[in-house]
Parts: structure tokens; C-alpha cells; sequence
């Protein structure tokens, strides 16, 4: 069967999905850094051929993993969704035999069927909010 993957980064620490979910049949599967500044999120949907998976992230790549043994890393086919070139995002095949780092698979049947990144737009500055050589941030007043 083929496998295909939707991959896309956004930059804010707290982001809304980039694409249209309602295509999926199941998520949204979500992951939380221990921080909590990074997150991402995964959807999918499958038929007889293809299983199709859209993921988001804040950070600098996702990955996401499924094992038809059961749960734990061994046995588990891993994609990694990364931006190798600004605006360039690929999928790349992984395995895992035990619980430690991924070795790449010698078949790479992951396709990535679009990417990107998503940039948040801030808000303009409100009137008056910053005091003479303060900066407007965003949200925040800074010196």
C-alpha cells in the first residue's frame, strides 16, 4: 500500500490546526512538551490502500508512529515530518526494533503531499500601548 503523509509547521506556541480536519476519520491525537511550548497534533483516515495522516506542529519537526503489534516503540513504523529547506517539508521512513532512536528504513514509501509552514500574524500595536523606548511584542510591552 502507499503511505502519505500531510505535514505542517506553524510557529506559535499555541496554534490552531492549518488544514481541514474534517477530511480525517480519526484524531486529534495530540502531544504536549513537558515545558509546554511545543505541541503537535496528528489526524488520519485509511482505506483498503492507503493510510493518510495530517500533522501539525510548533516545532521543528513531528513524528508520528504506529505499530500493528501493540503498544511500545519496537516493532513501530515511525514518520518524521521535518523543514530541511525553508518552505521545503519532507517525510522520512523510520523503524524502531526496541525502545531507543529510530533506524531509517531502507524503503521510504512515506509521501509527503504538502507542506509548509505557517507564520501566525500579530496583532498591530493598540494605540498608546507603549511608553516612550518600549517595544510592542505581540501581546507584551517590552524594553
Amino acid at each position: 500500500g502507499t503511505l502519505a503523509a500531510l505535514c505542517v509547521f506553524g510557529e506559535a506556541t499555541v496554534f490552531s490546526v492549518p488544514f481541514d480536519t474534517t477530511a480525517y476519520s480519526g484524531g486529534p491525537l495530540e502531544a504536549l512538551s513537558d515545558d509546554g511550548k511545543t505541541g503537535a497534533v496528528a489526524f488520519w483516515r485509511w482505506d483498503e490502500t492507503t493510510i493518510t495522516i495530517g500533522l501539525a506542529a510548533n516545532a521543528n519537526w513531528v513524528g508520528f508512529g504506529m505499530n500493528g503489534k501493540g503498544p511500545g516503540m519496537a516493532g513501530a513504523d515511525i514518520v518524521v515530518c521535518r523543514e530541511h529547506q525553508t518552505g521545503i517539508v519532507s517525510a522520512i521512513d523510520y523503524h524502531s526494533v526496541s525502545y531507543s532512536m529510530p533506524q531509517m528504513d531502507h524503503e521510504q514509501d512515506w509521501q509527503t503531499m504538502a507542506g509548509g509552514r505557517v507564520t501566525p500574524t500579530l496583532p498591530e500595536e493598540p494605540e498608546g500601548a507603549c511608553p516612550d523606548g518600549w517595544v510592542y511584542a505581540g501581546s507584551t510591552v517590552i524594553r
